[in-house]
């Protein structure tokens, strides 16, 4: 039995020495260790499509490289002070100091 070809006419079997040129892929348990938050809120990002992922056979497995890229997106700014005195002022409010911490 030969192996399945791919467009260029090469093994599209993917053999052990293949998968370390992938680099290591991770679990969704190892995957929710690592960033300290549910298994199940990544497994609905999952289904939301919200988080790059391979699908083995039935297994889900993570790129860590990817991983790093989408936190990186949803990564947000910390706000300055002064912007918020300002934003505050502009509509009209109040700042009194216990408001500021």
């Amino acid at each position: 039995m030969t192996a399945p070809m791919d467009i260029q006419g090469q093994s599209a079997h993917i053999g052990k020495s293949s998968i370390h040129e992938l680099g290591e892929l991770v679990s969704v348990r190892t995957l929710s260790q690592l960033l300290e938050i549910k298994e199940r809120t990544i497994r609905e990002w999952i289904v939301k499509r919200k988080v790059p992922y391979y699908k083995i056979g039935k297994f889900v497995r993570f790129d860590p490289n990817e991983i790093r890229e989408f936190y990186k997106t949803g990564r947000v700014e910390p706000v300055k002070l002064e912007f918020i005195k300002d934003e505050v002022l502009r509509n009209g409010q109040e700042i009194q100091d216990k408001d500021i911490a």
